[in-house]
């Protein structure tokens, strides 16, 4: 019985959200106050490990370093914090962050795309922990139950 993905099928992700979320991060920054509004809700919706591309996430995790230092926040201040970490190139570089800034028609709705990328972070780990404890239950060892489920994520 083959239940599962199949060899072709990517883990769920929602990239281009991704992108739109770090660019309200970009052009909104801290200054704005309506802006804040809209953004805010980024940061206690997400983690760094929810987006699926890597780099994505190291933006993320500098976005979320210039804020809790009450440092301004916008692609050059972002772009030195990735220089700072030795990450900046592996981002992509300024084009990069330049490129992110792009895709944002309107920071309202950085809150809509950040609970994309959530949820598909929420299906990739429940795959994730099926995974496991259908390997598990394939190895023919005993059988522990787990300290999570799929249904408390």
């Amino acid at each position: 019985m083959n239940v599962g993905k199949s060899e072709n099928q990517l883990l769920p992700q929602e990239v281009s959200s991704e992108e739109v979320v770090l660019g309200c991060l970009l052009l909104v920054g801290v200054g704005d106050e309506q802006g804040k509004e809209w953004v805010d809700p980024v940061y206690t919706i997400l983690s760094p490990r929810d987006f699926y591309r890597a780099r994505n996430g190291w933006i993320f995790e500098a976005c979320i370093s210039l804020r809790q230092r009450g440092a301004g926040l916008d692609q050059v201040l972002v772009g030195s914090e990735l220089s700072h970490r030795g990450r900046l190139e592996d981002v992509g570089g300024p084009a990069y962050l330049s490129y992110l800034v792009s895709r944002v028609s309107t920071p309202f709705h950085a809150k809509f795309h950040a609970e994309r990328v959530k949820d598909a972070a929420t299906r990739r780990e429940i795959i994730e922990q099926a995974g496991q404890q259908a390997g598990a239950a394939w190895s023919g060892k005993p059988l522990t139950k787990p300290d999570t489920t799929i249904f408390d994520l």
